[in-house]
């Protein structure tokens, strides 16, 4: 099926940051076609130029000094879609225009209520189907969930060649982790790699969780590679050697556990886990129920018609 996303896009919008993720997951599906019915985006608005899969067709007047304020209704009817679908928000449309390209596009026509600001001149009637993400939000609507993007969560390790980062690489690639590491040489000359502590110290602050793991040596003094890393405030996880002997077991977001590769991998499991919240709301899923209804809407319409109001 050939979808038109008519949507803010590559601007400074939330709802174009939404469509995007909404859009990436339809592209990634064999089923759809996906067009972008994206806005035309004047001065620091643009953000970046606009991918092939993008036809500007609409201008935002708020959001322009020209006053420009039109939404180009032949253009999208001549693109041969299957399923309009407009990302609804009350400041972004020029209203006779949308009434004008509801009356005459022939296809599926969805709509996804962004706010509440329904104007009493909106015909949201000639929609055949809507979504909103909660009760209450828009005039109807079929509840669909807000995306969330489940990203791999990210594993960092550093320190003058001491970390078995080999260890913790295989841990993470069985778990699907992103492993990354500034792990360098004590070499005389010095060795690729060292960070200053400020450099250090931001790119620490960008890992889901870092990890120390050493061998044991009798004759390690305290470690102040791990005071670097309990300083970003991210989760650390250190093993239970002579390195480490001088702190606890566990203090706010510090582990210490078992020498054991076993262990560190279950202390991960338990610290990366996705949140359901996040898990619930995966965009696959979110796409899949958008195909579906899109199904619906073009063949034997839907459960929740627009005529219908949500109770």
């Amino acid at each position: 099926m050939k979808v038109g996303l008519l949507t803010t896009w590559n601007t400074q919008c939330g709802i174009a940051e939404y469509s995007r993720s909404l859009a990436e997951a339809l592209q990634a599906r064999d089923d759809v076609e996906l067009v972008v019915l994206g806005s035309r985006n004047y001065d620091e608005r643009a953000v970046a130029d606009d991918e092939d899969y993008v036809v500007p067709c609409f201008d935002v007047e708020l959001w322009n000094r020209y006053g420009h304020h039109e939404l180009d209704v032949e253009r999208i009817l001549d693109l041969g879609l299957d399923v309009l679908h407009v990302q609804y928000e009350m400041m972004l449309y020029n209203l006779p225009r949308l009434h004008l390209l509801l009356e005459r596009f022939n296809g599926a026509k969805i709509v996804t209520w962004h706010d509440n600001c329904i104007p009493p001149d909106l015909e949201w009637q000639r929609f055949d189907l809507a979504f909103t993400h909660r009760l209450g939000v828009g005039p109807n609507g079929e509840v669909i969930a807000h995306g969330a993007r489940d990203v791999p969560a990210i594993v960092r390790t550093f320190g003058l060649g001491r970390t078995c980062k080999d260890l913790i690489a295989q841990i993470c690639e069985r778990n699907g982790w992103t492993f990354e590491s500034a792990a360098t040489s004590e070499a005389a000359f010095g060795g690729p790699g060292w960070r200053p502590w400020r450099e250090l110290h931001d790119w620490l602050r960008g890992a889901d969780a870092i990890v120390l793991w050493y061998e044991d040596d009798e004759l390690a003094g305290c470690s102040g590679a791990a005071r670097t890393a309990l300083a970003t405030r991210r989760p650390v996880v250190v093993n239970d050697v002579t390195w480490f002997a001088d702190l606890p077991e566990r203090s706010g977001l510090f582990y210490k556990v078992a020498d054991d590769p076993a262990v560190l991998e279950t202390t991960l499991l338990e610290l990366l886990r996705t949140n359901p919240l996040v898990e619930a709301a995966e965009w696959g899923a979110i796409a899949e129920h958008h195909v579906e209804s899109y199904r619906r809407a073009m063949t034997h319409g839907s459960p929740t018609r627009v005529g219908d109001a949500v109770s």
